[in-house]
This record gives C-alpha cells, structure tokens and sequence, in this order.
C-alpha cells in the first residue's frame, strides 16, 4: 500500500459522544488538550484507517511516536507531556493487528492504554496528577466510555474494521460470533450485553466521587456532566439493541447532564441505594436466565461461560482511545 494514501479523520473533537476539550474547561487549559487531542486523534485515524495495510500502518505510528521526541510538535511546547500520548500509541498499534479479545482482562488492558492516558493527562493538567483517588476514579470514568463506546458501534467496527470489542468466550454463548450478531439471537445476546454493562456500571459507581475529588472547578463539571452522559447511555443500552439499530445521546439528554454540572453529582449513598435496587431486580431475571446458575460481582447475570474464563479482575488502571470526557479520541 503506498506511503501517500490519504487518512480521513473519523470524527473531530464536537462530534465524539464526550467530548475531550469541551468549553467548561479554561481556554489556556483547552489550548493544551486540543494540542493532545489532535495528535492522538491522528494516530487513531491511521489505526482505523480502511486505506492502509497493517504494515503501513504501524510504520505511520511508529513515526509518530519518534516525533514526541521533537521539541518543536505542540505537545512538547506547550508542555503536555508525551508519556499519555505514548501509552495510547501502543493501543493504536494493538488495532492495527489484533481484531478480537479473548476475555474480559485483555479488553480491559486495551482500554487501560487506548482511554485511561486521556484522563490521567487532563488530570495533570489541572493540578491533580498525584492525587491517586481521583486518578482512580477517573480510570473508572475513561474505561467505561470506551466500552460504551465500543457496545454502541459494535456492528459498524466489525463491518468496517472486522473488530469487536467483546470477549469471544462471551460471544461463545450466544453461539459464536455470528449466532451474537444474528438479529433474530436477540435473547442470547441480551445477556452478553447486560454482563458487559454490568461492567460498565460498577466502573461509574467508582467514577462517581471524581467530581468532589477535583481542584479546578471547571473540570469537575465537565467530568459531572461526562459521568451523566454515560449513565444515560448505559441505561439506553440496557433498553435498546445496538446490533439491531444505532443507539446515541440526544439533545435533552446533554441538556440535562449540563444541567447537573453545578451539583457535582449525586453522594454516595444515592448510588448504593441505587445500584441495590437495581442488583435485586435484575437478580432474578438472571436467576431465571441462568437456571439457577448464580450472578456476576455486580449481583447482576454473566454468562456462564465467561464466569469460567474470565474472573473478576483488578479496577481499571485507567476510556478504543478515546470515549472523551476524558476519553472520545478513538473511535
């Protein structure tokens, strides 16, 4: 494939789900993320491009990475810091040669590297960088995009990109990859799904507390507002079929995660007393499903399968590159 093949960007930072550089944020704070953002938003766009080989590829990432050692590129004089762009280079590399995940940690450590860096840089740049709550926290927040990320596009990363961002031992369940992608298979892969945003869930109980965590105010915001939005895609998720048709945000939905943002949030006893209920009912739609089989770590069902293969992992170190809000930069 030749060296001169165009790469058309996927998205840019107004069209991702959570966007990374949003307006709540300082403008000379914005003015260093957007100089992040574009570089990685770059490198993702070559990961996923349909006009280059693997080969091409890694050979484009790889340049990029040696240009972090130029003094002259933004993100060296604006004093971003390039260790979180390298972390998120290996992930890119990852997409340019592995197409599926064997278990729930493998998916898990690519989010680590392809979503985590984004908050961990935002968090640095506001002053936060070792304050190992809120860096966890955040960690929860940026794997939870992704994988929302992922759940949303599942049909147009395997049509387009022969990816899919779910364990295959998982998919096993549904009857493979194709019985999971099968419209009429809507039961079977309804369980997949519901373990997978169980998941999901018990990552943004744990971001819950990064509003409070934070020092500068206008990052809290952005990360309430963010923690919203997710929330209100997980539960569209849970009610919808993304393999059947496209599940996404709308405008009242952003309108009322803007409209939190002064509340920080809800404390914690509203999201345990939340999360109780909802592990109680779901409980025994699991039980019901399962035949008896018992639930995941959340109370909630996983397949059966995947409690063989995969067993609960360590939280998240740290959202496909990037669900934004933090996160967003991969697709």
């Amino acid at each position: 494939m030749s060296s001169a093949a165009t790469v058309i960007p996927n998205r840019d930072h107004d069209t991702e789900n959570f966007p990374t550089a949003s307006l709540m944020l300082a403008r000379p704070v914005r003015a260093r993320v957007m100089a992040f953002y574009r570089f990685v938003r770059t490198a993702d766009d070559i990961a996923d491009s349909d006009a280059l080989d693997p080969a091409e590829k890694l050979a484009r990432l790889d340049a990029m990475e040696r240009s972090l050692d130029d003094p002259g590129i933004p993100l060296n004089r604006l004093s971003v810091g390039t260790g979180e762009a390298r972390l998120m280079l290996s992930a890119f590399r990852q997409d340019a040669t592995q197409a599926r995940y064997a278990d729930w940690a493998a998916l898990e450590d690519y989010c680590r590297r392809s979503a985590d860096p984004v908050g961990r840089m935002l968090l640095r740049l506001h002053g936060d960088g070792d304050n190992g709550a809120a860096n966890a926290a955040a960690d929860g927040l940026c794997t939870a995009l992704q994988v929302l990320n992922h759940l949303q596009d599942l049909v147009p990363d395997r049509a387009a990109l022969d990816r899919v961002y779910l364990p295959t031992a998982w998919m096993d369940l549904a009857g493979g990859e194709a019985g999971f992608f099968d419209p009429g298979n809507a039961l079977r892969r309804r369980e997949v799904l519901d373990s997978a945003l169980d998941r999901v869930e018990e990552q943004l109980d744990r971001a819950s507390a990064l509003p409070r965590l934070l020092r500068a105010r206008r990052l809290a915001w952005q990360s309430t507002v963010t923690i919203a939005l997710a929330r209100r895609l997980l539960a569209k998720l849970r009610a919808a079929d993304p393999v059947l048709g496209r599940v996404a945000l709308g405008r009242l939905d952003f309108a009322r995660a803007f409209a939190s943002a002064p509340g920080l949030g809800p404390r914690d006893a509203p999201v345990v007393a939340a999360r109780v209920s909802r592990a109680g009912s779901s409980f025994a739609r699991g039980m019901a499903a399962l035949k008896g089989s018992g639930g995941g770590r959340s109370g909630r069902s996983m397949p059966s399968a995947a409690r063989s293969t995969t067993s609960p992992t360590a939280p998240c170190r740290r959202p496909r590159s990037a669900a934004s809000w933090p996160t967003g930069v991969a697709s």
